[in-house]
């Protein structure tokens, strides 16, 4: 994938890594096919610090509760997928669930014990 920017090109590829997926960026400059690599680096796509400061950042606004209702939403919809599925888990485990807007929607007949972490 690529997007230009002035006369320069960001180019973009996924490579696969022993700890998941990177995004590999490079800027490429020059007119036409004969371009010459200037810069290139390494962005990790999946960063935690960034994602906690994101959690964070989120947890500390005054009207957070004002979006409970698309929490629930999704919760509620992936309860119901769970429910297509005819058996019952022993066992499952919601990472990141927060309020628990996921567990609110399960009984006992369809998991039988439930594991929330943040």
């Amino acid at each position: 994938m690529s997007f230009r920017l002035g006369q320069r090109v960001l180019q973009t590829s996924w490579t696969r890594s022993p700890w998941g997926y990177r995004l590999q960026a490079g800027f490429w400059s020059g007119p036409g096919p004969s371009r010459t690599r200037s810069a290139a680096g390494s962005v990790n796509v999946f960063n935690r610090e960034m994602k906690r400061r994101q959690k964070n950042w989120a947890a500390a606004l005054q009207d957070h509760h004002l979006y409970d209702y698309l929490r629930d939403q999704v919760g509620c919809q992936i309860a119901d997928r769970v429910y297509d599925i005819p058996r019952t888990f022993p066992l499952a485990l919601d990472l990141g669930g927060g309020k628990s807007h996921i567990a609110e929607h399960l009984t006992k007949d369809v998991v039988q014990r439930l594991v929330l972490t943040e």
